[in-house]
């Protein structure tokens, strides 16, 4: 049998059903020790979708979403835009989201993913990367950390967000563009 091959593309509007599947199914996959089942059992494709439809239907300049096919089936997806922390410098980037199926887990989709994301924000000319990560969320700290980004140490490197009726901490991560 032949190896599977994957290829990293920009994303287009038609995208929208495979990445809110890939969304809901790696939240569920990712956060079920972190977050309520029945928070994950709720989640939606199709409300998902629409998001998602809105989303890759208004990307533009500063922002851009990209997809993993593994054998011609999307199985990850990322999307960053510009940093809407007040905090935050404004010519900062978001690493809004990068999510890979359980299953494409340590194939390197992942990797490939951020690879694209990063070379993005650059060509972007963001100066600074950023990102939030769920408290307790280990394997996606190693995972930015081996891409380079950092624990940001101050008071606004930390909040509280609210997912249903469930508050969660996050702490922020940033990665210097300038530096290669």
């Amino acid at each position: 049998m032949a190896p599977k091959q994957f290829i990293c593309r920009k994303a287009d509007r038609k995208d929208a059903g495979d990445i809110a599947k890939v969304h809901v199914r790696s939240w569920q996959a990712a956060y079920r020790d972190l977050l309520p089942a029945d928070l994950l059992d709720g989640l939606s494709v199709d409300v998902r979708r629409a998001g998602w439809e809105h989303i890759l239907g208004s990307v533009q300049g500063r922002s851009a979403t990209f997809v993993i096919e593994w054998d011609n089936e999307i199985v990850g997806f990322s999307h960053v835009d510009k940093a809407r922390e007040v905090d935050a410098d404004l010519n900062w980037a978001l690493l809004v989201a990068i999510y890979v199926q359980e299953f494409a887990w340590g194939q390197g989709c992942g990797h490939r993913l951020m690879e694209a994301s990063v070379e993005f924000m650059r060509w972007a000319e963001y100066d600074k990367a950023m990102l939030w990560v769920l408290d307790g969320n280990e394997r996606a700290i190693d995972f930015y950390s081996k891409a380079g980004f950092r624990l940001d140490p101050s008071p606004q490197g930390k909040k509280l967000e609210q997912l249903g009726d469930v508050t969660v901490r996050e702490y922020r991560y940033l990665l210097d563009l300038s530096l290669e």
